[in-house]
C-alpha cells in the first residue's frame, strides 16, 4: 500500500502528485509542506522528498523499511544496529538529526525520531543493503531526471499562456500609457535637462524603458515584444505598448508604472533608483502570478481571463 499526500502548511491544501506541486508553486502557495509517511518508495514520494524544503526529509523507520535490510537469517536488521551505523559512519547535524517526539514507544518512553539527508539516505541505503542500495539510488537520480524534465516542460508551457495572456496577436491602437511625470522624473534623476514643451526624447530613452518596465512585467515580454515589434531602418515602427492585451498586458504596464514612479519620487539619484527598483521590482526571470491576483481584487481583469491561463 502506498501513501502519498503532500499537506501545504497554513493552507490546508493537499497535493497528490508532483504536478500538483508545481501548480501550487505556480500560484505562489507556501513551500513548507508536510510528507506523510509511506510504506512503498514510490516515484511520487521521491518526488516529494526532491521537492522538501526540510534538509532531513526521510524518516529513519520509512528509511528501514525502504532499505529492506536483513540479517543472514533473512530476519530484519534491528533498529539499534542501523543506528549504530549511522552515528559511526555519518555526522550528526549534518546528514541527520535526532528529536523525541511524544507519541510512546512500547515501553512508555517518548519516541526517538532519527531524520536523514537525502544524501545521508542514499549513502547509508549502499553501505547496509548493498544491491539493495544501489537501485535506490538508481531509482534517485532515474526520478530526480523525470521530475526535472516534467518541471521543464510544465515551466515552458506556462511561460507559453503568459505570453499569450500578456500579448496580442495583432497591433492595438495607439494610446498614451506613459505619464508626463515618469518622462520628467527620469531626466531629473539622470541630471539632463527637460523641455515639457518638446515630445523630442533622446533615443537612450528606449533603453531605459525596456530595462525598468519591460524587462520587469514577466520573463520572456520584452524578447517576444522586440520579435512582435522589430527595428526596421534604425527604429521600431510601433510602441512596445500597443501589442499588450487589454484584459492583463496594459492593467500590469499601469500598476508598474505607478510603483516606478512612487519610487523615482522618493530617490535623489539615478543609481540609488535603480538599486532601489532591483529590490523591489527585479527583473522577471520567474512567473509572477502576484500581480494577477491584485488585478483580480481590483477589477482590471475578469476572471475567466485568469482561469484560462492558470489553468
Amino acid at each position: 500500500m502506498s501513501i502519498f499526500l503532500i499537506k501545504i502548511m497554513s493552507t490546508g491544501v493537499l497535493i497528490k502528485s508532483a504536478s500538483d506541486f508545481l501548480l501550487a508553486v505556480e500560484l505562489k502557495q507556501p513551500n513548507s509542506f508536510q510528507v506523510i509517511r509511506s510504506m512503498d518508495l514510490t516515484p511520487d514520494v521521491i518526488f516529494s522528498l526532491l521537492q522538501s524544503s526540510d534538509p532531513f526529509p526521510v524518516d529513519f523507520e520509512d528509511a528501514m523499511i525502504w532499505w529492506d535490510c536483513r540479517t543472514k537469517n533473512d530476519e530484519p536488521v534491528r533498529k539499534s544496529d542501523l543506528k549504530e551505523k549511522l552515528t559511526f559512519n555519518f555526522d550528526k547535524d549534518k546528514d541527520y538529526i535526532f528529536a523525541e517526539i511524544s507519541a510512546k514507544n512500547d515501553r512508555g518512553r517518548n519516541r526517538e525520531l532519527i531524520k536523514l539527508s537525502l544524501d545521508c539516505f542514499k549513502m547509508m541505503g549502499m553501505m547496509v543493503s548493498g544491491d539493495r542500495g544501489n537501485q535506490i539510488r538508481r531509482y534517485f537520480v532515474d526520478c530526480e531526471n523525470k521530475l526535472k524534465l516534467r518541471i521543464y516542460n510544465e515551466k515552458q508551457s506556462y511561460n507559453l499562456r503568459v505570453l499569450e495572456a500578456y500579448i496580442n496577436k495583432d497591433k492595438l491602437p495607439w494610446r498614451k500609457k506613459f505619464e508626463d511625470e515618469f518622462y520628467k522624473e527620469i531626466y531629473r534623476l539622470r541630471g539632463w535637462q527637460y523641455d515639457p514643451d518638446s515630445v523630442k526624447r533622446t533615443p537612450f530613452l528606449g533603453h531605459i524603458t525596456n530595462d525598468i518596465v519591460y524587462s520587469r512585467l514577466q520573463p520572456n515580454i520584452l524578447e517576444e515584444l522586440r520579435h512582435r515589434n522589430p527595428v526596421v531602418k534604425g527604429k521600431r515602427k510601433y510602441c512596445h505598448h500597443e501589442f499588450l492585451t487589454i484584459n492583463i498586458g496594459n492593467p500590469h504596464l499601469k500598476s508598474h508604472l505607478k510603483e516606478i514612479i512612487k519610487i523615482m519620487r522618493v530617490c535623489s539619484r539615478w543609481n540609488g533608483f535603480i538599486a532601489l527598483l532591483n529590490k523591489l521590482h527585479p527583473t522577471a526571470n520567474d512567473i509572477q502570478p502576484d500581480i494577477f491576483f491584485q488585478l483580480l481584487e481590483e477589477g482590471s481583469i475578469d476572471f475567466e481571463q485568469w482561469e484560462n491561463l492558470a489553468g
